[in-house]
């Protein structure tokens, strides 16, 4: 079987080439008689589009002649039209090159101040939130030579692309930067652009030395807090102990001094002053310089309640509760505190 493939394989291939030759051969003659026929053709075509032009170069000539005189006379009325036409050329010309001179020069100065364009880096301290770095950043694009700026509020820097100009150099815009910063209650310094080893391990020691610090005076402020809020519930104690049945000393006199409105006015007050005195003044100050922050919500509505209550307290027709409102100040305070720790 497999002979009688190969033998019929064989004689389909021989077949295949004997009709391709034929078509070639037939494709060649009828090429060379169209080729023939084409060339007479064509032969006969150039023999009339010869005579064509001769016949319109010698009636051309003709017409040359006879009208080289009347150009003659009439060419002293074409030379003030050709003046004019001219002459609105060059008008045209110069109208278009200001133009063009203008766009050619807005091209040079954008990429004259893009080559020109430098960046700088600032450390940026008092951000606690998304809306302190905001206005950071708002601050920095709103000054006179800053093109951009972008702050980041974990590592505490600003980075700025300035460009320079006549009037003041690159170190005056950063300068100029860093101040308006500073005008808005934060700390702004330029970082140094060529930082050696040596100076960025200090600076880093530093930063580590600050954020130790504060977190150990963070860890008192919640301390005291904690325990303002425990003495601040202690009444709330008689409660339990009357469900219990110790009714001796749910109605103890240490018990009934604890739910005492004066009391919860000095614990209140001491909240404010000792842990919360921190956020309290960032937050009045961020709020007068323009730029409210977290710590200036915090702040008044912990102040507001603590108003309330010695109100309430001290004129008692107004009827307020002046209980509730000063223990508002010591828990918010408290649970504010242990967050941020």
């Amino acid at each position: 079987l497999a002979h009688v493939h190969m033998a019929l394989h064989a004689r389909r291939l021989s077949t295949g080439v004997h009709v391709y030759a034929r078509y070639t051969a037939t494709n060649a003659a009828r090429s060379n008689t169209h080729n023939n026929s084409s060339s007479s053709s064509s032969s006969n075509v150039h023999a009339r589009a010869l005579i064509a032009v001769r016949a319109q170069t010698s009636s051309s000539s003709t017409q040359h002649s006879s009208a080289s005189s009347s150009s003659k006379q009439k060419q002293p009325s074409l030379q003030p039209s050709a003046a004019v036409a001219a002459s609105a050329a060059s008008s045209a010309n110069g109208s278009q090159m200001p133009a063009s001179q203008q766009k050619q020069q807005q091209v040079s100065d954008a990429l004259q101040q893009t080559a020109s364009a430098q960046v700088a880096l600032l450390d940026v301290e008092g951000m606690n939130c998304g809306g302190c770095s905001a206005a950071v950043q708002r601050v920095l694009e709103g000054t006179p030579g800053v093109d951009s700026a972008a702050v980041n509020l974990v590592t505490g820097a600003a980075m700025l692309r300035v460009i320079p100009t006549s009037a003041q150099t690159a170190d005056d815009v950063v300068a100029a930067a860093a101040d308006a910063v500073c005008a808005k209650g934060f700390t702004a310094r330029r970082r140094a652009a060529a930082e050696n080893a040596v100076e960025r391990a200090t600076r880093l020691a530093e930063k580590d030395e600050e954020r130790q610090k504060a977190l150990k005076r963070a860890g008192v402020d919640l301390a005291v807090a904690w325990g303002l809020v425990g003495v601040c519930c202690a009444h709330h104690a008689g409660h339990l102990l009357h469900m219990a049945g110790f009714h001796s000393i749910a109605h103890a006199h240490n018990m009934a001094m604890f739910g005492s409105p004066w009391v919860g006015a000095a614990l209140s007050g001491a909240a404010l002053v000792g842990p919360g005195r921190a956020v309290l003044c960032d937050g009045y100050k961020s709020f007068v310089a323009g730029r409210p922050n977290m710590n200036s919500l915090v702040g008044l509505g912990a102040s507001t309640s603590f108003g309330a209550g010695v109100a309430g307290l001290a004129v008692p027709s107004l009827g307020l509760p002046a209980s509730a409102f000063l223990e508002e100040p010591v828990m918010l305070l408290a649970f504010i505190l242990l967050g941020r720790a």
